[in-house]
């Protein structure tokens, strides 16, 4: 564990300024080689991104090959950016702002926030954003944790390196509330599969999927507003986009009910946005594999 420590403290000492300078045009050339790398070497995600892609963007293959590269290439410059997060902030010259007004009014209305994003982007560098989000109310950002020791430990210190704090998907439920109790912030990833017991089967880019419905059970009980936002690139600079909230106060019906609203809500934003950029996606994961009981 002590070797582990050392290496995560001097990768996260050096590499940050390394990849700060390298700038964002030299990071997508890197991710192009890794991708060109793991296109051809790992046929299994190949296969699973162009099913996809095909099948749910209802487009030809030729289209499809074309996106699942793009998506390759974006995906690895996503972790790539992982290293940019001690230094991205509110403040960067490179990020816009695509809806500032609306989330300065969103910001001063002093209410618990459930965001909700996706995989898509430049998402890695939203923990940065998360971090700047508030200087009175507490932000974190719920992710899965890596098997790999060094892994996680170089992730969490990056990803807490603006002042957002990292919780683990499991037993975070007293954190969270914690954290939305006191009007803080809390930002989940939502368009991945999930197991059965956790979601329900709601329309996702054409076919049914099962989606995470943890995020709805929070921001219901916490009373809290359900804001989806995304990070996407475009020409070197950083699109900030945030979409209008929903009010989980002034939802009608039974809590089932508000839970399904709740979902839809945050599933249809997270089509919307990756229909905008469908080739900034995580299309190389099994999205739609775990199925409805018969």
């Amino acid at each position: 564990m002590g070797d582990i420590s050392t290496l995560t403290s001097l990768t996260y000492k050096y590499f940050p300024l390394l990849f700060h300078k390298l700038g964002l045009s030299k990071l997508r050339l890197i991710a192009s080689i890794l991708s060109t790398l793991s296109w051809w070497c790992l046929p299994f995600r190949r296969g699973l991104a162009l099913r996809a892609i095909e099948k749910h963007l209802d487009v030809s293959l030729p289209t499809a090959k074309r996106l699942a590269k793009e998506s390759f290439t974006e995906n690895f410059l996503s972790f790539l950016e992982s290293m940019l997060i001690p230094s991205f902030g509110f403040e960067c010259s490179s990020l816009i702002m695509a809806q500032g007004d609306l989330l300065k009014k969103i910001q001063m209305l002093q209410r618990p926030i459930v965001a909700t994003t996706a995989h898509l982007g430049a998402w890695e560098l939203l923990a940065g954003l998360l971090g700047d989000f508030s200087t009175v109310t507490p932000s974190a950002v719920v992710v899965r944790n890596y098997k790999n020791t060094f892994i996680h430990e170089i992730t969490t210190k990056l990803r807490s390196s603006r002042g957002a704090i990292v919780l683990g998907h499991r037993q975070a439920t007293r954190s969270i509330l914690r954290i939305l109790h006191k009007n803080g912030t809390v930002a989940f990833l939502v368009d991945h599969n999930t197991s059965q017991k956790e979601a329900i089967f709601l329309p996702f880019l054409g076919e049914l999927a099962a989606i995470n419905i943890g995020p709805a059970l929070l921001a219901i009980r916490s009373k809290a507003l359900v804001l989806p936002l995304f990070l996407v690139r475009e020409n070197n600079k950083y699109i900030f986009w945030v979409d209008d909230p929903l009010d989980t106060c002034l939802l009608k019906g039974n809590n089932t009910e508000k839970v399904e609203t709740v979902a839809s809500f945050y599933t249809e934003a997270v089509e919307k946005a990756i229909l905008r950029t469908p080739n900034q996606w995580f299309w190389m994961h099994n999205r739609w594999k775990t199925r409805p009981s018969i």
